[in-house]
């Protein structure tokens, strides 16, 4: 609501209102309002631009002899406005439906020969280090059974330093922590080639392609590596 400025014609009976925008706006309706009573009364017709009027000064005039009518009081008039309407309307991107297939290929084969000679090698090294030790354990077993004693007893020096080297080979041969980690990762790498066989990976198209651009119009050029 802008309060306007009413500058009465007499010789021609017209109200000239003036009044003043800052933005673009379009004149809803004028009132004037009787200040003894605060009687409205809607003023119609209107003469003058009343939309899509731009910043700055403007004015309408009313006939008041046509409309018959008159008042005997001081009054005030009040000039309802809105904001412009957009004149260009919003465009809005809608962006294009693309359907894609998603393709899958089995895992690469050196992939897998590689994860399957791991597991062959610490499968075979496991087994190394079990019959190695199996083997030390068995000759000191083997010396123990057939070295003389007397009370459990070895009775010269002799048969003593050879079953010291045999109980020390076996020590040696003990290789509880490796033995342990070649047992894990063959076992693991039986899993690991198990999931390459039975499964495959997304199959993806190297190169140049075509696809709809981001923007409103046109197509954009991308590279898969």
């Amino acid at each position: 609501m802008i309060e306007g400025i009413g500058t009465p014609e007499l010789t021609k009976g017209e109200l000239k209102i003036e009044f003043k925008l800052t933005y673009c706006s379009n004149v809803k309706r004028v009132e004037l309002v009787e200040l003894s009573t605060n009687k409205r009364t809607v003023l119609t017709p209107l003469k003058g631009e009343l939309n899509n009027l731009s910043i700055g000064n403007h004015y309408v005039v009313f006939d008041y002899k046509t409309a018959n009518l008159f008042v005997d009081d001081e009054f005030v008039l009040h000039v309802f406005i809105d904001s412009c309407a957009s004149l260009v309307k919003e465009k809005k991107y809608v962006a294009p439906e693309v359907l894609t297939k998603t393709k899958y290929k089995p895992h690469s084969v050196l992939l897998k020969l590689g994860v399957a000679g791991v597991g062959v090698f610490a499968a075979l090294s496991a087994n190394s280090i079990k019959s190695d030790f199996d083997s030390k354990v068995k000759v000191l077993n083997d010396l123990s059974q057939s070295l003389p004693q007397v009370n459990e007893q070895l009775q010269t020096l002799n048969d003593l330093e050879t079953w010291n080297n045999a109980y020390s080979e076996a020590q040696k041969a003990q290789k509880t922590g490796l033995l342990n980690a070649m047992v894990a990762t063959s076992i693991l790498s039986l899993g690991y080639e198990i999931f390459l066989l039975t499964t495959k990976t997304n199959k993806i198209d190297k190169g140049f392609s075509f696809q709809p651009s981001s923007t409103l119009n046109g197509l954009s050029l991308t590279y898969k590596f």
